[in-house]
């Protein structure tokens, strides 16, 4: 069974080192380790993700499986909008990560319902992301739960420009 709570301060070396493992294996095989180095440092810090928790515009959840963590949503409130999004009063779905050993477990689609729901009451009514062109896991992913490719713009990871699709869905 999965269980979403909000994460505290208290969960940071949690998401630090969650947001860590799953980007490493979803994206270590296909990226050179200088650049994975750069972007987890500035990325997942215990110090950055304190902030992040504390941070009024952003919404981070955990999903929990008999007390293990199984992966965790990210939104951002009020960010800079991608000019291909083109829905009224959008958040950014800035991470939706799941460890690998929970995928097809219902982690993931748990997290994305709790996404929708979050953005829902908050009064937003659209939703979007970037994803990795190459990162086709996630992009079926996505299209399951209704968002649609509107764009695109470059993802800096490390020293390396690489093209996210901007996929977005009303709610």
């Amino acid at each position: 069974m999965i269980e979403i709570k909000h994460a505290t301060e208290s969960d940071a070396q949690t998401l630090a080192e969650l947001g860590r493992s799953t980007f490493i294996e979803t994206f270590a095989k296909d990226n050179r380790q200088e650049d994975m180095d750069m972007y987890l440092a500035k990325t997942f810090g215990l110090d950055i993700q304190r902030e992040e928790i504390r941070d009024p515009n952003r919404i981070i959840e955990i999903a929990w499986s008999e007390n293990q963590p199984a992966g965790f949503l990210h939104l951002l409130m009020n960010g800079e909008t991608d000019p291909s999004v083109k829905g009224e009063r959008p958040i950014e779905l800035l991470r939706l990560y799941v460890d690998s050993k929970w995928h097809g477990h219902g982690a993931g689609a748990a997290l994305m319902d709790r996404c929708l729901s979050l953005a829902r009451d908050g009064g937003f009514k659209t939703i979007w992301l970037g994803v990795w062109e190459r990162n086709f896991r996630a992009q079926a992913f996505y299209k399951k739960h209704g968002f649609e490719v509107v764009g695109q713009h470059i993802f800096r990871l490390g020293t390396d420009d690489q093209l996210d699709l901007i996929m977005a869905r009303s709610l």
